[in-house]
Protein backbone atom coordinates (compact mmCIF):
# COMPACT_ATOMS: atom_id res chain seq x y z
CA UNK A 1 0.00 0.00 0.00
CA UNK A 2 2.98 2.26 0.61
CA UNK A 3 3.87 1.95 -3.08
CA UNK A 4 0.47 3.47 -3.87
CA UNK A 5 1.08 6.31 -1.42
CA UNK A 6 -1.38 5.03 1.20
CA UNK A 7 -0.21 5.17 4.82
CA UNK A 8 -1.71 2.36 6.96
CA UNK A 9 -0.99 1.72 10.64
CA UNK A 10 -0.27 -1.66 12.18
CA UNK A 11 -3.53 -1.46 14.14
CA UNK A 12 -5.45 -1.15 10.88
CA UNK A 13 -3.70 -4.22 9.46
CA UNK A 14 -4.57 -6.19 12.63
CA UNK A 15 -8.23 -5.17 12.31
CA UNK A 16 -8.32 -6.23 8.65
CA UNK A 17 -6.70 -9.56 9.54
CA UNK A 18 -9.28 -10.19 12.26
CA UNK A 19 -12.16 -9.24 9.98
CA UNK A 20 -11.12 -10.77 6.65
CA UNK A 21 -8.73 -13.56 7.73
CA UNK A 22 -11.26 -16.23 8.80
CA UNK A 23 -13.42 -16.01 5.63
CA UNK A 24 -10.31 -16.19 3.43
CA UNK A 25 -8.97 -19.20 5.39
CA UNK A 26 -12.36 -20.94 5.17
CA UNK A 27 -12.50 -20.39 1.40
CA UNK A 28 -8.97 -21.76 0.95
CA UNK A 29 -9.81 -24.87 3.00
CA UNK A 30 -12.97 -25.59 0.99
CA UNK A 31 -11.12 -25.23 -2.32
CA UNK A 32 -8.26 -27.50 -1.24
CA UNK A 33 -8.05 -31.00 -2.73
CA UNK A 34 -9.11 -33.86 -0.50
CA UNK A 35 -6.13 -35.66 1.05
CA UNK A 36 -5.19 -39.07 -0.33
CA UNK A 37 -6.05 -42.22 1.60
CA UNK A 38 -2.46 -42.99 2.64
CA UNK A 39 -1.09 -40.78 5.41
CA UNK A 40 2.37 -40.65 6.96
CA UNK A 41 3.53 -39.49 10.36
CA UNK A 42 6.94 -38.15 11.29
CA UNK A 43 8.45 -37.09 14.59
CA UNK A 44 11.18 -34.58 15.32
CA UNK A 45 12.77 -33.75 18.66
CA UNK A 46 13.74 -30.09 19.05
CA UNK A 47 14.34 -27.45 21.69
CA UNK A 48 11.96 -24.51 22.04
CA UNK A 49 12.81 -21.88 24.67
CA UNK A 50 15.29 -24.34 26.20
CA UNK A 51 12.72 -27.12 26.66
CA UNK A 52 12.86 -30.41 24.78
CA UNK A 53 9.77 -30.71 22.59
CA UNK A 54 8.41 -33.35 20.25
CA UNK A 55 6.88 -32.24 16.94
CA UNK A 56 4.51 -34.64 15.20
CA UNK A 57 3.49 -33.97 11.60
CA UNK A 58 0.88 -35.86 9.56
CA UNK A 59 1.03 -35.58 5.78
CA UNK A 60 -0.46 -37.36 2.78
CA UNK A 61 1.22 -39.07 -0.20
CA UNK A 62 1.61 -35.80 -2.06
CA UNK A 63 3.39 -34.07 0.82
CA UNK A 64 0.42 -31.91 1.86
CA UNK A 65 0.69 -31.28 5.62
CA UNK A 66 -2.54 -32.33 7.29
CA UNK A 67 -1.80 -31.53 10.92
CA UNK A 68 1.07 -30.54 13.24
CA UNK A 69 1.27 -31.17 16.98
CA UNK A 70 4.01 -29.91 19.32
CA UNK A 71 4.12 -31.36 22.82
CA UNK A 72 6.64 -31.45 25.65
CA UNK A 73 8.82 -34.49 26.10
CA UNK A 74 10.58 -36.59 23.57
CA UNK A 75 13.41 -39.04 23.94
CA UNK A 76 15.36 -38.85 27.17
CA UNK A 77 19.12 -39.32 27.22
CA UNK A 78 20.96 -41.80 29.50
Amino acid sequence: MAVCGIDVSGATIRCWTTKFGPPIAWRLKTQRWAPTLRWHLDEMICRIAGKQMCRWRAFDDEGEVLNVLVQPGGMQGP
